[in-house]
């Protein structure tokens, strides 16, 4: 049953047919089943007790929070400052608030080890984004909240179906164009040997 009108009773604007259909309807089996699976959905699972917080930044706006950070530190903050700002216990950086923002979290420190490896430069905004799987089919993107959409100005159409096969794509690409270059460099090293060699013989002739 619906919690806007705890008494049951009906408001004076609605007319008493509307009023019975709206009855049928949240008394039926198939609602209260929804609406059960809907609270648990929102409280992340948890049927009873105190459902676990998404972030911690308070009434202040992801955008608000992003300006005060600037200030802080100095320079502007990449999303994923924010995200770790927003999703840890006392802004502290490793607790977070829930799995999926722990998923997050090690999903880019994991990629970033990779691309340093490769001496590509990191991304934080791009490596976010992929990370999140970019935007749902609201338009949203995951640990943002509405300041998402002016770092990430994309639609629905934009969304990565999947974080780890773009970036492994994109590991794949900078490992072939490594070795690419790797080769190219043998060639210029075994071209500089051969000179040498050459030039050796033409001293002893």
């Amino acid at each position: 049953m619906s919690t806007r009108n705890p008494t049951h009773e009906k408001p004076s604007h609605i007319e008493q047919q509307v009023w019975n259909a709206w009855n049928a309807i949240w008394s039926s089996d198939e609602f209260k089943k929804k609406s059960e699976q809907n609270k648990i959905n929102r409280r992340k699972g948890v049927v009873g007790g105190k459902a676990p917080p998404t972030h911690n930044g308070g009434s202040a706006s992801h955008k608000q929070i992003a300006i005060d950070i600037e200030e802080y530190i100095g320079k502007a903050p990449s999303v994923y400052d924010v995200f770790m700002f927003t999703h840890t216990k006392d802004h502290d950086g490793k607790t977070f608030l829930d799995e999926k923002a722990k998923k997050v979290h090690d999903f880019i420190e994991s990629r970033r080890a990779d691309l340093e490896l490769l001496g590509e430069e990191v991304d934080e905004n791009e490596l976010f984004y992929t990370a999140v799987g970019g935007h749902d089919r609201k338009r949203r993107v995951y640990g943002l909240g509405s300041y998402g959409r002016s770092i990430f100005p994309g639609n629905s159409s934009e969304a990565c179906s999947s974080p780890d096969t773009n970036l492994e794509k994109h590991h794949l690409e900078a490992k072939i164009q490594k070795l690419e270059e790797t080769i190219e460099q043998q060639r210029v090293d075994l071209d500089e040997v051969r000179n040498t060699i050459n030039d050796m013989r033409n001293m002893i002739n």
